[in-house]
């Protein structure tokens, strides 16, 4: 399914959201960047007030996730408004840090981002239709942190598995869980023990759950090589991603 988004510096996929009678259509966008400078990028896709907050970032790292979520999040914009202006959609940051779109007066959709190194993503759903994602370079330095936010019955069926590298699954219920925390839109501020998966399943490369605190919610993550992508929407939501770009 994503076998192939990181291979060029966009990739964009209609996010198909069905539940029973009624669909939904959602962007989600992956951005990688080459050889563009930040002051390039600023140029071409920040809003006035995402320039300012842009030169407020002393540290180059923090300045660049900034800067590359904020472009992801007008590639999934521009498909999902039909628009050809990124410069005027601004991505705002709510009470609890969480994005928030402003665009000609449209009912803010729900809007969900990641980054790391110089990759980011974002997707776009409907005002109301919660959804989360997380993206995570895979990295066997990160196996102890990460072992100690999982619960026992967790860790059992990430060491048990054959699916992948240990490494691997690791970053598969990661993501998930960060996904899950946007879901709810409380970020690192809840113990992830809280966002405990149920009957996790893994297969070639990807997974799938439900959680055992918010039965209402589903989540999915794929090994996109070197990278581990999650999502999590509603649980009786239907997806079917497909891609247009």
């Amino acid at each position: 399914m994503f076998s192939d988004a990181f291979k060029q510096p966009l990739s964009l996929y209609q996010v198909g959201l069905k539940r029973q009678s009624i669909s939904h259509i959602g962007v989600l966008s992956f951005f990688c960047q080459q050889q563009e400078k930040l002051s390039t990028l600023i140029s071409q896709y920040l809003h006035p007030n995402e320039v300012k907050r842009a030169a407020q970032y002393t540290n180059d790292r923090r300045k660049q996730s900034y800067i590359l979520g904020r472009v992801a999040s007008k590639l999934s914009a521009l498909q999902y408004f039909n628009s050809h202006s990124p410069k005027f959609i601004e991505i705002k940051s709510g009470i609890f840090n969480q994005p928030m779109i402003e665009y000609k007066g449209f009912s803010s959709p729900e809007l969900s981002i990641s980054h790391t190194n110089s990759v980011s993503t974002a997707m776009i759903s409907p005002a109301g239709h919660l959804s989360g994602i997380d993206l995570e370079k895979v990295s066997s330095s990160k196996e102890n942190a990460i072992l100690s936010q999982l619960t026992p019955e967790e860790t059992q069926i990430v060491r048990s598995s054959t699916s992948m590298t240990f490494s691997e699954r690791l970053a598969m219920i990661w993501v998930i869980k960060e996904a899950l925390s946007k879901t709810l839109k409380c970020g690192l501020m809840t113990p992830f023990k809280v966002l405990e998966t149920k009957d996790l399943r893994f297969t070639s490369n990807a997974s799938e759950t439900i959680f055992r605190n918010f039965s209402q919610y589903k989540g999915y993550s794929w090994f996109i090589k070197p990278y581990a992508f999650g999502m999590v929407v509603p649980k009786n939501t239907e997806i079917n991603i497909q891609k247009i770009m």
